[in-house]
């Protein structure tokens, strides 16, 4: 995992484009705490949430809780709001990672994803082997689709998503803003970097009451009754 925006292709560039697509992400999130998770999220400007108690967990020092992303030393439920910045594109278990965010956050409460889009031009530069081992190429891509089953399928639900910076990141320059401009009307879905805002949902368990059917009675005695006076007959 990149240890700074520096580490990254572009990084600083990345950052700029990325702070203020979060803005009005960060603005719908409420509540008491918050966890930034990662070292890129150490410098990352979320000032933009109402949530006044925010931490910065990540593997580093500079972090005001040191901790690995895949073992939160954080209790269930103890979290309105969680931010993770290219988190899962570097991790070893992006499953555990994903399942230890949903225990922490409190339900309702909101979880943002950033991640690498392999649908775009990014994807270009693990074309080349001498790219393969520089960030972000050295990670592994995820679909929005994809990381969307996986939170889904915790009883997550989808509020916003977009795709920002359409770039490969190669080379000295970034695109240009006429290329950003044409991206979003034109191709919304082929940013390098998606965004996805998600609301932990709980379904409570409401137990269902048995549906009692009233038996009528037989009655016997008539029938019995009925019995021996058509045997008489005979």
């Amino acid at each position: 995992m990149p240890l700074s925006w520096d580490e990254l292709a572009q990084g600083l560039w990345l950052k700029q484009q990325l702070e203020p697509a979060i803005t009005p992400m960060l603005e719908r999130m409420f509540g008491y705490y918050m966890v930034t998770l990662g070292p890129l999220g150490d410098s990352l400007d979320t000032s933009a949430s109402s949530i006044k108690r925010q931490l910065r967990l990540s593997s580093l020092l500079t972090g005001s809780i040191r901790g690995k992303e895949t073992e939160l030393p954080l209790s269930e439920n103890s979290i309105d709001a969680c931010v993770a910045p290219f988190c899962l594109d570097f991790c070893s278990d992006p499953h555990q990672m994903v399942r230890e965010i949903h225990r922490v956050v409190i339900s309702d409460g909101h979880i943002l994803v950033a991640g690498f889009n392999p649908y775009s031009m990014i994807s270009t530069g693990k074309i080349w082997p001498s790219w393969r081992k520089r960030y972000p190429w050295s990670g592994r891509f995820f679909a929005q689709g994809r990381i969307a089953d996986w939170f889904q399928l915790l009883g997550c639900e989808i509020i916003d998503r977009q795709t920002l910076a359409f770039s490969s990141l190669l080379g000295t320059n970034p695109a240009n803003r006429k290329i950003q401009q044409l991206g979003q009307r034109y191709a919304p879905w082929a940013g390098s970097v998606y965004v996805m805002l998600m609301k932990k949902r709980e379904v409570p368990l409401t137990p269902v009451k048995p549906s009692w059917k009233t038996v009528s009675r037989i009655k016997t005695v008539g029938a019995l009754s009925g019995a021996g006076v058509a045997g008489r007959q005979c």
